[in-house]
């Protein structure tokens, strides 16, 4: 009798995006398929004026989440909600790595709130809130230089000093992480 594997990833993915889900239709969908064990993918429409989807993959007792384009509360402050009430804090709780959109400081922020991206501090607090162990920066402004970017990374670093876990850094072409 031939024996059954346990799907990969990607598999899982597929079939959250296919099968579980199908068009999104302006409709909020939070879902998750179970590959066996403790393997699972969930993806999750977030708060955005345009359909964005953040993924959350897990696997072997480690969790990882893609969080683009976001921007988690509009008009009020991260620390007066519930969790409940923060979008895409059910892909990020207690993942070992997360990918956060990080477009603006938080200078620039003010004159683009509702625009669907995060300031360096919405990251750090989103990072914070979820209790990641580990907030990695990205999307940036591509206007941004790369010395602009070291200022939001340090800024984020700043604002994560006394927080569990590894400093936040930008991501990079290449870039690999050691989740275990």
């Amino acid at each position: 009798m031939a024996r059954s594997h346990p799907p990969t990833l990607i598999t899982l993915v597929r079939r959250t995006l296919v099968e579980e889900c199908g068009p999104l239709k302006g409709r909020a969908v939070l879902a998750a398929v179970s590959g066996g064990g403790d393997s699972q993918a969930m993806l999750s429409v977030l708060a955005r004026l345009a359909p964005t989807l953040g993924y959350r993959l897990s696997m072997n007792g480690t969790s990882l989440a893609y969080i683009p384009d976001h921007e988690p509360v509009l008009g009020v402050e991260l620390a007066d909600l519930a969790p409940e009430w923060i979008s895409g804090h059910a892909l990020a709780e207690g993942v070992d790595l997360l990918f956060h959109d990080c477009q603006f400081s938080e200078a620039e922020y003010p004159s683009r709130v509702g625009w669907g991206h995060s300031s360096v501090a919405h990251a750090v607090d989103f990072a914070r809130r979820a209790d990641a162990r580990q907030l990695v920066l990205f999307h940036h402004d591509p206007d941004r230089s790369d010395d602009g970017v070291d200022q939001l990374v340090d800024r984020a670093r700043e604002l994560w000093r006394d927080a569990p876990g590894a400093a936040p850094v930008a991501a990079s072409e290449g870039m690999t992480f050691d989740v275990s």
